[in-house]
């Protein structure tokens, strides 16, 4: 079985991690901004089933009203001495009525509408929830799974490139060793006064070569305690800042760099949790 392991990049994997922590992010936020608009909307609409409900009571009253008064005006014809029977003019009155009946024949369409509209935005709000559920589960948990994941995986590699006695390959890692050809024992790995030399290069804003990349993403040899307290917080500081891109002129081999000096703080945290 090969004891060799190829690893193309680990800040790919952290880059994943964080693309879906913005997803989640960004799905949720859409997920509450579509509930508050369906909330609105039927707010919205149960306030007008309130107001035309309101308003046909209203008409109905209208109508009565103006039935009973036509009601009156009819009454108030009379007969004469000759027993002729003079008819009210009730014109007026008949206008009223009829006016009174449109509008609530109004108000009581619109009242059928709303009512409709608004069965129909609940039913629709239902089926959404359900989608939203979904989704929402998948946004939540499952992402936070996959970032756990990676996030271990990050960790995982990187302590393996920092401590592999075996060959690792790296971006930059020249074919005779990715095809596990005989190497000495030295090319698979670096002191750390090797590795402090081509850093502290790399810190002056020099450039360095493929080759001391690929030097650089060897596991080291010979930590120390002293190693340990004496360069920690100077690998942080190149790191915070990103010097060591002036280093490297071509994007891919400095965040090759970068992953370098991760696997170095990796490394010492590896040591310093060995009992």
């Amino acid at each position: 079985m090969s004891a060799s392991a190829h690893v193309q990049s680990i800040q790919a994997l952290d880059d994943l991690k964080g693309a879906l922590g913005r997803f989640r992010g960004e799905a949720q936020e859409a997920l509450g901004a579509a509930e508050q608009e369906i909330r609105r909307t039927q707010d919205w609409l149960q306030e007008r089933l309130n107001y035309w409900q309101n308003e046909v009571n209203r008409r109905q009253e209208e109508v009565r009203r103006a039935a009973a008064a036509l009601a009156r005006c009819q009454a108030s014809g009379y007969t004469d001495r000759e027993g002729r029977y003079h008819a009210p003019d009730c014109t007026a009155y008949e206008h009223t009525l009829q006016q009174a009946q449109r509008r609530l024949q109004e108000a009581e369409m619109e009242l059928v509408n709303v009512r409709r509209w608004l069965a129909q935005v609940h039913q629709a709000a239902a089926d959404y929830q359900v989608q939203a559920r979904r989704l929402r589960e998948l946004t939540t948990t499952q992402t936070e799974k996959a970032q756990a994941f990676l996030g271990q995986a990050v960790v995982d590699l990187e302590r393996y490139l920092a401590v592999a006695p075996l060959s690792v390959s790296v971006i930059g890692t020249p074919p005779s060793i990715q095809s596990g050809a005989s190497v000495s024992a030295r090319q698979l790995e670096i002191t750390w006064a090797e590795r402090r030399a081509i850093l502290e290069r790399v810190d002056a804003g020099q450039t360095i070569t493929p080759e001391e990349l690929r030097r650089l993403q060897l596991p080291i040899s010979d930590l120390q305690a002293g190693t340990l307290a004496q360069d920690e917080a100077w690998l942080h500081q190149m790191l915070e800042s990103e010097r060591y891109r002036e280093a490297m002129r071509d994007s891919q081999e400095a965040e090759g760099l970068k992953d370098a000096l991760l696997a170095a703080l990796k490394a010492i945290d590896y040591w310093r949790s060995k009992p």
